[in-house]
C-alpha cells in the first residue's frame, strides 16, 4: 500500500488503514481480583493475573501462563505495571519491573518506602517495548524485601489492585 500523495485521491486501503491502527488497535488491561500471597521475601515473582478488564485480541489467558501477555501482532507496545503490597511496618524495598520472554529484564520502578505507618504500598513500571508477534511476551514482576524475613503478598480491595496494562502503538 502507498501512502495517498498531498491533494490527490484516498483510497479505501489507505482509510482501512487508519481505521484498522486506530479503533482496532491491541489494547489490554489486566487486574488481580485476589490477592497473591507466599511472595519469598526478596525474590524476583511474576505476578499473577486473573481478571481482564479488557484484551481485545486475545493476548492473555486467564486459565494458563495468566502473568503473561503475548501480543500477537508485530509492532511497538506501551507496558505498564502497577504492583499493590500488603499494609506493613517493616518494608525495605518495593520494586517492580518488566521482564520480556522471562528473562530479559527491563529497567525497574522501586522506592524505599521509609515508614512505620501500615498502609499498602504502590509501585509502578512502564516502558515501550518491541514484539515481534509471534512467540515474545512480557510479566509483571514484584520484588518486595522486609526486614523479618518471610513470606508478604499483594493486596486487593476497593481501587488497590494490581494491574498490566498493553496498548498498540504503531507496526515495526
Amino acid at each position: 500500500m502507498t501512502a495517498p500523495v498531498a491533494g490527490g485521491k484516498t483510497f479505501l486501503a489507505n482509510l482501512m488503514s487508519v481505521i484498522a491502527g486506530t479503533t482496532a488497535k491491541p489494547l489490554v488491561r489486566l487486574k488481580q481480583s485476589a490477592a497473591q500471597t507466599g511472595i519469598a521475601n526478596n525474590t524476583a515473582t511474576t505476578i499473577l493475573f486473573d481478571t481482564e478488564d479488557f484484551d481485545t485480541h486475545g493476548y492473555h489467558s486467564t486459565s494458563s501462563n495468566t502473568g503473561r501477555i503475548t501480543p500477537l501482532k508485530a509492532g511497538y507496545y506501551r507496558v505498564a505495571g502497577t504492583v499493590i503490597w500488603q499494609n506493613r511496618t517493616d518494608w525495605q524495598l518495593l520494586y517492580c519491573f518488566l521482564r520480556l520472554n522471562g528473562s530479559t529484564q527491563i529497567p525497574p520502578g522501586g522506592r524505599n518506602p521509609g515508614t512505620t505507618q501500615s498502609f499498602a504500598h504502590a509501585v509502578s513500571c512502564t516502558a515501550l517495548i518491541a514484539f515481534n508477534g509471534t512467540t515474545d511476551y512480557v510479566e509483571l514482576m514484584g520484588q518486595a524485601a522486609i526486614l523479618a524475613g518471610g513470606t508478604h503478598s499483594t493486596v486487593v480491595g476497593g481501587a488497590q489492585n494490581s494491574v498490566l496494562e498493553l496498548e498498540f502503538v504503531r507496526d515495526l
